[in-house]
């Protein structure tokens, strides 16, 4: 009994730690299994942020090359709009100067019709036919009792010998209507219209012979019904004749009190006068009337009076300009020969 005792005693301890072993065998196989499959799923998630990643990491290296594509275009596009706004402020300073120029001529058309309009509201007739040019260099009416001696001979007609020929034949209103003549009673309104305050005016026209014209030796040179009457008196004149500057001369020098200042309208040398039988036939050259105009002016020029000339073209006559000039200068007076348009 005791010996049967023992031996199951024995046997169940021995199976007791057979179980209690294979239990720990099933418990460690538990738990390595276990922990092999959480490593797993461990192994997979961090490899699919690995993945993650390098799309994210894909995705910003697009987005920086993309970004340094737009730098490059906006720097372009920077230089580009720097240039253009460099060529904009270069036409800006251009514009400006121009306007500053256009400024500068405003401001001087806007002094020349003021200068226009003083002298229209200073015109002592109102006279649309005289002009209102003011161009004529050096040309200034001056003095206190003022001679002008228009020539109205047949050559004061036209410039060219023909149309002079051609209108001697005509009537009287041919006459008046040359080109020249116009010009000629234009410049004597002028000067008529330009007299300086508190001075005296005579108009002396000649021809072969010579008059006073306007019914008085000395008219007031702002009395507007004196210079109506003078306007009157020229517009009446018939270009006809030879030009006799000394008939001129003689009238002239009858004048009390003298002239202090003389303008003179012609268009040439005078063809009768004082030496005129250097002609030869109905015919005077340019020799001949050299020496009329010296034997005229050395007898007949007004002493101490200033001698002004406004010069006409005349085709064939290439020696007036420097007679008068001569003459005109020792007088310390002007001799012009303006321009076409003029005045």
């Amino acid at each position: 009994m005791s010996a049967r005792r023992k031996t199951e005693g024995f046997n169940l301890a021995f199976l007791d730690i057979m179980a209690c072993g294979l239990g720990a065998v099933i418990l460690l196989f538990l738990i390595v299994k276990h922990n092999f499959d959480r490593g797993s799923v461990e192994a997979d998630v961090t490899l699919g942020e690995m993945e993650a990643l390098e799309q994210r990491k894909e995705q910003l290296q697009k987005e920086v090359a993309d970004i340094r594509r737009r730098n490059s275009a906006e720097q372009k596009l920077g230089g580009e709009l720097r240039q253009k706004l460099l060529a904009v402020q270069q036409a800006a300073a251009a514009l400006g100067e121009k306007t500053a120029r256009r400024k500068k001529e405003n401001e001087k058309l806007k002094s020349d019709v003021e200068e226009i309009q003083r002298r229209r509201a200073a015109d002592v007739v109102a006279d649309p036919a005289a002009g209102e040019e003011s161009y004529l260099i050096g040309l200034k009416m001056e003095g206190r009792r003022i001679a002008v001696l228009l020539d109205h001979s047949a050559s004061m007609t036209d410039e060219k010998l023909l149309d002079i020929i051609a209108r001697k034949i005509r009537g009287d209103a041919h006459k008046q209507g040359g080109p020249k003549w116009r010009r000629a009673k234009k410049t004597a309104r002028w000067m008529l219209n330009r007299l300086p305050d508190k001075s005296m005016v005579s108009l002396i026209a000649f021809n072969r012979g010579a008059k006073i014209l306007g019914g008085a030796a000395w008219h007031d040179g702002k009395n507007a019904a004196h210079l109506t009457a003078l306007f009157r008196a020229v517009d009446e004149l018939v270009p006809s004749g030879a030009t006799n500057l000394q008939a001129g001369l003689e009238r002239l020098q009858k004048l009390r009190p003298p002239a202090t200042d003389i303008y003179l309208i012609t268009d040439g040398l005078p063809t009768a006068g004082e030496g005129d039988g250097c002609r030869s036939g109905f015919t005077v050259g340019g020799r001949c009337r050299g020496k009329i105009f010296e034997k005229t002016t050395r007898k007949f020029t007004p002493a101490g009076a200033k001698i002004n000339v406004v010069l006409l073209p005349l085709e064939g006559d290439p020696q007036a300009a420097p007679y008068y000039w001569r003459w005109a200068s020792a007088s310390r007076g002007l001799m012009i020969a303006p321009a076409g348009n003029w005045p």
